[in-house]
């Protein structure tokens, strides 16, 4: 099994990246220390400073890695990632430009549970109608939250609202809903 490493935020448990090291001459993987595996990644780490990240050596190819997981910083173990959950009160309103339903967020883990711990910023959009927070930034509080869609003097049948976590310790959710 090749060494495959992660580096992440220490705080929040993000994956900033993950990497192997192959070497042609040998052609063999070679370990690495977590300072190699930190220079690797130093112009793309941005403005952090080497005590916001840590680096975890997994046992998962890069590309299993980069999408569906983040670490659990306490247990220092790679956990798959929360995933936003959204369920409108209602899935049908009125093309009016009035009505309007709540859409609940939740951040639940791999068996359907709601992550009471998650805290933070969702970043929620629509393909029509408004939404209330203004600008979609709704406060996640012991794993969920709640923004209100109104809809817009149209027929549409297909209205997407979108919901994802800045932080990256969620996968994006997604409902479905009708103006009629």
């Amino acid at each position: 099994m090749p060494h495959t490493y992660v580096v992440f935020d220490r705080s929040t448990g993000a994956l900033l990246g993950a990497s192997t090291h192959y070497e042609v001459a040998s052609g063999a993987d070679r370990q690495q220390s977590a300072d190699e595996v930190l220079e690797q990644f130093a112009t793309s780490l941005g403005s952090r400073n080497a005590d916001e990240v840590d680096v975890l050596e997994v046992d998962l190819p890069v590309q299993a890695i980069q999408e569906g997981f983040r670490v659990d910083t306490g247990r220092r173990t790679l956990v798959p990632k929360l995933e936003l959950h959204l369920e409108a009160q209602r899935t049908e309103l009125e093309g009016d430009g009035s009505d309007s339903t709540g859409i609940e967020i939740r951040a639940v883990d791999q068996n359907g549970k709601t992550a009471r711990r998650f805290a933070g910023e969702i970043q929620v959009a629509t393909t029509r109608g408004r939404l209330d927070p203004k600008g979609g930034r709704a406060k996640a509080r012991a794993g969920k939250c709640q923004v209100t869609l109104t809809s817009t003097a149209e027929t549409v049948q297909r209205v997407l609202v979108t919901a994802e976590d800045p932080q990256g310790l969620c996968r994006p959710g997604v409902v479905e809903l009708e103006f009629v």
